[in-house]
């Protein structure tokens, strides 16, 4: 058995010569032992349990998210499975999940489709909080589909999961036929990404990357968006830290308006919102 003392000794080793946190280093003993980390009052642990605690700070010290190594993450008010096969669930995110939210209430029934998906949070967030609403989940890449569809066996869910890519999907709706498009898409540019690449490499590049200084997917999804939209319809995009102007530019050029933009805990602009005028 390992001694209160050794799991003191290595919290504070790991603590002392990297950047890890407290709480990391709480979550990473929860998720082996089951139990909260108290360094006045310890319990004695397995030898097995405190190499396994090891392999998972020495996983983290070498970069891994702490996402990736807990396995779940929660996102609003839901816990997510998290993985290599798409993007973690973001803090700013959530903004955007909220803010469709709050428009979804606007509407009866209504039909609300998550274009990108990646995990699929957004699609389950909105899913928790809006009944009676048809939500369906669109993802090109078969790997993240199957952790949509992990993720909706875990939640118990109605979510529709559809794999295909969204630039032939919206085609295929008929025209008046939804009430809001959300969509995370990729927006970083080459550049960003590189200058962030220990920060990200664990996470699907593609995900992450958009052509056209990071507004490629806007400047296709947003004409393709507005036929399909309902009279007073929302488009709800998450936008990168300098992409306000470009995007607001891109929904008058294709008709919307009441173009609003919020902003994220962080001050930046993060989500802009477009309506389909009556």
């Amino acid at each position: 058995m390992a001694s209160y003392k050794d799991m003191v000794r290595i919290r504070n080793e790991y603590m002392n010569s990297s950047s890890l946190s407290d709480h990391e280093f709480n979550l990473i003993y929860g998720k082996v032992t089951g139990n909260h980390f108290n360094p006045v009052d310890a319990e004695e642990t397995s030898d097995n349990n405190l190499t396994q605690i090891v392999r998972l700070l020495n996983q983290r010290m070498a970069g891994e998210p702490i996402q990736y190594i807990l396995g779940t993450w929660p996102f609003l008010d839901i816990e997510l499975i998290v993985d290599e096969r798409a993007l973690i669930p973001r803090p700013e995110t959530e903004l955007l999940a909220l803010e469709t939210i709050k428009r979804s209430l606007i509407f009866h029934n209504s039909t609300i489709i998550d274009l990108c998906s990646g995990s699929g949070a957004i699609a389950f967030a909105i899913e928790d909080k809006v009944a009676g609403s048809d939500i369906i989940a669109v993802e090109y890449s078969s790997k993240a589909c199957s952790l949509i569809n992990d993720n909706k066996a875990r939640l118990k869910s109605n979510v529709k999961v559809v794999e295909e890519d969204v630039f032939s999907y919206i085609p295929s709706l008929e025209d008046f036929s939804c009430d809001i498009f959300v969509c995370n898409p990729p927006y970083v540019t080459e550049a960003e990404y590189k200058s962030n690449y220990e920060e990200l490499k664990y996470e699907p590049r593609d995900a992450f990357i958009a052509s056209e200084n990071g507004c490629y997917f806007y400047n296709r999804l947003t004409p393709l968006c507005f036929p399909k939209l309902r009279l007073g319809g929302f488009l709800l995009y998450e936008i990168g830290d300098e992409q306000k102007k470009a995007v607001q530019e891109i929904m008058v050029k294709w008709g919307y308006d009441n173009i609003q933009t919020m902003k994220d805990i962080e001050g930046h602009d993060r989500v802009i919102i477009g309506k389909k005028p009556y």
